[in-house]
């Protein structure tokens, strides 16, 4: 069941506004849900749980005493959707952006040089299962994590490039020389990037939070409940139109990671224009009233998300031509 709301002010105008919209989405689901779940403190925290989980999935973010802060707050969040205190969504949104913006500094910092690749180390995967909330001790071993995890991926990018070598002339060894420069530099860029993206939300870092926070108060009642900003409604809905916007290009990642477009869709925008090409690389993607966005460090994934951003507007695609 997935449930389209759009939330109004209500006789709650006298609390926060993120407050207000918590109470009328619980108050909606209960009253459209087959078999709501009770609104109590397993079910606080569930979504306590569930907002660190979006927020860091991979464990690199906060530390054990900001996760301790936050934890206090998992019996009380259903307390505060009948209208009491309010204060989790305000620490949580802090205590978040100060983990983004230091991740940020971390990872430069990491990244400005190669790493130490003789010393011997290990990087777990129990720490980033759902469910498992193991974070570093301080900052020192916060930076710590993200050193092997920035380490690994280097070398697990590496060794992709060299095994796909038909001609095997390149080993793990000599290509984490001859490539570690570039691909240490695309990570770096990633990373960076997928930071940017949500202190720079379009609608605003704000906005993020809150969206991030009501849609665990929906996924809480069932994973197939979901709550959905206006925008976010109408893209879903163009995703399930037979008559969506589209600009008709489907783009590739090229051997050597850059973004290329694969094909032309025949009697689509960019088919018509005559002036792209099969093979054209993508150097940047603006949308009409934003930020231009540099797609030359970019992924596949991210190419596409920046793509999905809007329904409506104007588009500046930046291409480099393949000759």
């Amino acid at each position: 069941a997935t449930l389209f709301i759009f939330l109004q002010t209500d006789i709650h105008a006298q609390l926060p506004s993120v407050q207000q919209k918590a109470i009328i989405l619980k108050r909606m689901v209960e009253q459209k849900h087959y078999s709501p779940r009770p609104v109590d403190d397993s079910f606080s925290v569930t979504v306590f749980q569930t907002v660190i989980d979006a927020a860091d999935p991979r464990r690199l973010l906060f530390t054990v005493p900001e996760y301790e802060q936050l934890k206090t707050f998992s019996l009380s969040l259903d307390e505060e959707m009948q209208g009491k205190s309010w204060n989790f969504f305000d620490k949580f949104s802090n205590l978040f952006k100060k983990a983004l913006l230091r991740a940020d500094s971390i990872i430069s910092k990491s990244l400005n040089k190669p790493p130490d690749y003789t010393m011997a180390e290990a990087i777990g995967q129990s720490a980033r299962k759902q469910g498992h909330f193991i974070f570093a001790a301080d900052v020192p071993a916060l930076a710590n994590r993200w050193s092997r995890y920035l380490k690994y991926s280097i070398m697990d990018n590496v060794y992709d490039a060299t095994s796909a070598d038909s001609s095997k002339k390149t080993t793990f060894k000599t290509g984490l020389v001859s490539l570690e420069t570039g691909i240490r530099e695309k990570i770096k860029q990633r990373e960076l990037k997928s930071i940017k993206r949500m202190l720079d939300y379009p609608a605003g870092f704000s906005t993020l939070v809150t969206e991030m926070y009501l849609n665990a108060i929906a996924t809480a009642f069932d994973p197939h409940t979901n709550y959905f900003s206006p925008q976010g409604k109408e893209e879903f809905q163009a995703e399930l139109s037979t008559e969506a916007y589209f600009f008709g290009i489907v783009f590739k990642e090229d051997e050597s990671g850059k973004i290329v477009i694969d094909k032309l869709t025949p009697g689509g925008a960019a088919w018509k224009s005559g002036e792209i090409n099969k093979g054209d690389e993508l150097v940047s993607l603006h949308w009409e009233g934003k930020e231009l966005q540099d797609m030359t460090a970019a992924s596949l994934e991210e190419v596409y998300e920046v793509l999905d951003q809007s329904l409506h507007d104007r588009l500046l695609f930046r291409f480099k031509k393949a000759d």
